[in-house]
């Protein structure tokens, strides 16, 4: 997908008509939450985002928060990475289309939205007809994390 001239992919723009983007981009949003009760007897609740996509795109990843796992997978793992400290210490890719991916985050709207997802511990998964955003402990409004897949989706 070739990004559109005439969209802003600012957040607070995106936000202000999250279903004419959309509608621009020619994705289809759907969002589900499910609340689940956790160990400590608190009420959770799992918010996604299914966006489906115009076209197909090449790449298909995970992208999560970076952490002590993800840390210990690099050592057997060759991770992409872009060499921009901030992006490459905040998310951790798993792909097996690396050049795809490559040319994804090559993208500095990309990066943002994927250290901002990642920020907030939800998992973006691109595959080849569906960008999914999963927040497994869902806080504050969900339409920052739709305007960054959105985002996202403006560069498949």
């Amino acid at each position: 997908m070739t990004v559109s001239k005439d969209l802003d992919l600012s957040v607070e723009t995106l936000k202000d008509d999250l279903a004419g983007a959309a509608s621009k981009l020619g994705v289809k949003v759907t969002t589900k939450a499910e609340q689940h009760a956790t160990a400590s007897a608190r009420v959770s609740t799992t918010r996604t985002h299914h966006l489906a996509l115009a076209k197909a795109t090449p790449v298909r990843a995970r992208f999560v928060k970076q952490g002590w796992a993800e840390l210990a997978k690099k050592l057997f793992v060759k991770e992409v990475e872009v060499g921009e400290k901030a992006f490459d210490d905040a998310v951790y890719i798993a792909t097996d289309t690396e050049d795809a991916v490559r040319t994804l985050l090559g993208a500095a709207r990309v990066r943002a939205a994927l250290v901002a997802l990642a920020a907030k511990d939800c998992i973006v998964d691109i595959g080849p007809e569906e960008l999914t955003i999963t927040h497994p402990d869902a806080y504050g409004e969900p339409d920052d994390e739709l305007a960054e897949a959105l985002a996202l989706a403006a560069h498949l």
